[in-house]
């Protein structure tokens, strides 16, 4: 039994050395790739399609990804999160240690190439500054409870006031209305 474990367990090395040398073979070739495409991991607003958007996300959890989607295609991506952060940092495994402290993989691939700032919406100090960003910003992507940013006086037409060219993306996991 000892000699069929081992023989698998070199079989499998084998087998990963060969998938490593491939992936290492084929890397360059990707990345030229992509680059012709006008995509990757760019830091925010360096290249691709959406150079030069600045995005305000204000999601949780899965709403997140639509703005990792958007710092894929170049545009600066600044997440606004409240004094005690995004739960998502914490909450799924695998746990990664960083430079930051623990984070969660889920979230370092939601949030990849953002900025982040903390600012309680719920104080007046810190809708002065949203304003203040909301006037400066292309888009605001928001993925909270419904109704909250209504609720604490940047709805839609709030926000349109601050300035008249913003694109708003609201996006629930069970819609504005209804008993959830």
């Amino acid at each position: 039994i000892i000699e069929i474990f081992s023989r698998h367990a070199r079989t499998r090395a084998a087998r990963l050395q060969v998938e490593i040398a491939r992936l290492n073979y084929m890397a360059p070739r990707l990345r030229e790739q992509a680059k012709m495409a006008g995509i990757g991991r760019q830091r925010s607003g360096v290249g691709g399609r959406g150079a030069g958007v600045k995005v305000l996300d204000l999601s949780i959890l899965g709403p997140g990804a639509v703005g990792g989607f958007l710092v894929d295609l170049g545009a600066d991506v600044t997440k606004v999160e409240g004094p005690t952060g995004d739960y998502v940092r914490q909450m799924t495994w695998p746990i990664i240690n960083t430079d930051d402290g623990p984070l969660s993989l889920m979230h370092l691939h939601l949030n990849r190439g953002k900025r982040f700032i903390t600012l309680d919406l719920k104080t007046d100090e810190g809708r002065a500054e949203f304003a203040g960003m909301v006037a400066e910003h292309d888009v605001v992507i928001e993925g909270m409870r419904p109704g909250f940013l209504d609720r604490i006086g940047f709805g839609f037409a709030r926000l349109r006031e601050l300035n008249p060219r913003i694109v708003v993306c609201s996006i629930s996991g069970y819609g504005a209305t209804g008993p959830y």
